[in-house]
């Protein structure tokens, strides 16, 4: 009874601000994401949570994007909150390996990416992807643990933990994270009724749908499917980039705008618009590089220099 009446505070607390835009930035930018830089400006009051994953996990090369970026973007989203990524590889990987990234992108708060600023990368805490869903004591126990390690690095208050199972968990991965992302697949195999049916629970969720339909049938659906899910959900992502055709965190959908614009309006913001092309900040321009695995749920950038 304790562990539920402190779900549902934790719960309520979240949900001040209602949904936010979970962003995976998975990509290699050397403008620092201009399309996210486009949709904040049209949708100020719209809140982001923005993953960072340098190489399928942490850099320390203060030249990569990832981390030079950080700056810019807390300029330009400062309610928003900014997190690395670390694989779990469902319950796969080594204890030591997981804690051994946490603690690499904890050392970002210490790297100067600006040598005239002197201003830092320091994240907010750690997306942990490949999140197992077993309900085993080994299990739930292991991701406690791994929940208690980002928020030791991070700070007890004040930190996030976004777990990601794409699937539902048992409710005791709510106590230790932030968000639960509890759906990550396609359109075509999404449904409400797959929502979590506890309002609590819900208002801690992420949901992430890819290939959804383009063109005027998406633009149709697209605010019909968002209705149930903004302000209800914790967070929400929707691409109509096709997880057959191209890695869908590789780039923004054609949609991406849009989207943006109609979560706000639904959050409440009636100053929400959809962006037009416009100016945006960049920082030095870097040696080109391109995003490899199309699809996989490992996103695995190709580093500058490979081929």
């Amino acid at each position: 009874m304790v562990a539920l009446k402190s779900l549902i505070i934790t719960a309520l607390a979240s949900s001040a601000w209602a949904t936010k835009v979970i962003v995976p930035l998975y990509s290699w930018n050397e403008q620092c994401w201009p399309e996210l830089q486009q949709a904040a400006a049209a949708n100020p009051s719209q809140q982001f949570v923005l993953i960072l994953n340098p190489d399928s996990g942490p850099t320390l090369d203060p030249t990569d994007p990832s981390m030079y970026c950080v700056p810019l973007l807390r300029a330009k989203m400062p309610s928003s909150t900014i997190i690395g990524y670390v694989r779990t590889g469902f319950g796969s990987r080594s204890q030591t390996d997981v804690s051994n990234e946490i603690t690499q992108y904890k050392q970002w708060s210490g790297i100067n990416v600006n040598a005239t600023t002197g201003q830092t990368a320091k994240l907010d805490g750690i997306f942990f992807d490949e999140v197992s869903d077993s309900a085993s004591s080994t299990n739930l126990k292991r991701y406690q643990t791994y929940a208690s390690l980002a928020r030791n690095a991070f700070g007890r208050t004040g930190s996030a933990v976004v777990f990601n199972p794409g699937a539902a968990v048992d409710a005791r991965f709510y106590n230790w994270a932030d968000v639960v992302m509890y759906y990550e697949s396609v359109y075509a195999d999404y449904a409400t009724s797959k929502l979590p049916q506890n309002a609590q629970l819900m208002a801690k969720s992420a949901i992430v749908i890819h290939s959804f339909p383009t063109g005027s049938a998406g633009s149709q659906l697209l605010p019909i499917t968002l209705k149930p899910l903004v302000p209800a959900s914790g967070a929400v992502y929707i691409t109509d980039l096709d997880i057959n055709k191209v890695d869908v965190y590789s780039k923004f959908g054609g949609d991406w705008q849009e989207f943006v614009k109609d979560v706000a309006q639904l959050n409440g913001d009636t100053r929400a618009t959809t962006a037009a092309a416009g100016t945006f900040d960049t920082l030095a321009t870097l040696p080109s590089a391109r995003v490899t695995n199309g699809g996989g749920r490992v996103q695995k950038r190709m580093r500058r220099g490979e081929q």
